[in-house]
């Protein structure tokens, strides 16, 4: 049955689960100082990264689960992240390959997500993606869930009592009300003929005055979903946002 906008609400308001899920992770970091980052992976763990801060190389990790522990960036707030693979010739060095850049444009915290373009059955380099965005609490204020879609896929999400529809590549920013525990329905829109599709639901966890990061993606195919239709919904509590930038 092909569902209409007219009856999107509907479906997110449908059948309620008493279970709380585990997707919720807390992440307990330190509070920012000027370019600076942290970062989330989306999809599945990022692979072995690195990245050059003057004449160190750092190694970066990047958790689906869990925010990372702050990284210091370079002043050009220029990031080149790389891995290395293994030489032609056995006795050679490996080689050091660039996966992708960024830019940072926030003058304190910054939000680096590391999407994991390919599974890890993939043959070849991994492919990832970056998304860099304004981690300070003037742009993400507490007791708000922001909701970044990664998917590509235009999505619907119900958070609570609140609707909102999320292009590709956008975000949106819901008020996460009182109690310690939300849920979180999610629609995708599969074109003309099949319409609205409710693809994922579950209760996650929230806590008051933090603030959470929910990130939706697309599902690589497994044997439960062979064709990849559902959403991944990853919700991170971050409960040491960044001070208040000053005047």
């Amino acid at each position: 049955m092909v569902i209409s906008r007219r009856n999107l609400i509907k479906l997110l308001a449908g059948s309620v689960i008493t279970l709380l899920g585990s997707a919720s992770l807390i992440a307990d970091t330190a509070n920012s100082g000027p370019q600076s980052f942290r970062t989330l992976a989306v999809r599945r763990a990022a692979p072995e990264l690195y990245y050059q801060l003057g004449s160190k190389e750092i190694r970066l990790f990047a958790s689906d689960s869990a925010l990372s522990g702050l990284y210091e960036a370079p002043s050009s707030g220029k990031l080149e992240l790389y891995t290395y693979t293994p030489a032609d010739e056995p006795d050679l060095p490996p080689v050091k390959v660039v996966l992708a850049e960024t830019q940072l444009k926030t003058a304190g915290e910054s939000l680096l997500l590391i999407a994991r373009m390919t599974s890890e059955n993939t043959p070849g380099l991994p492919k990832i993606g970056l998304r860099t965005v304004d981690a300070s609490v003037e742009m993400h204020p507490l007791n708000t869930m922001r909701v970044i879609n990664f998917s590509n896929r235009r999505v619907a999400s119900k958070v609570a009592d609140e609707f909102a529809e999320i292009p590709s590549g956008g975000e949106y920013f819901f008020q996460i009300p009182p109690g310690n525990k939300v849920w979180v329905k999610v629609a995708a829109y599969e074109g003309v003929e099949k319409g609205w599709k409710l693809r994922n639901r579950a209760p996650n966890a929230v806590l008051p005055d933090t603030r959470s990061i929910m990130v939706l993606s697309d599902a690589f195919p497994s044997e439960r979903d062979p064709k990849g239709e559902n959403i991944v919904l990853r919700n991170v509590i971050d409960r040491n946002p960044p001070a208040p930038q000053s005047d």
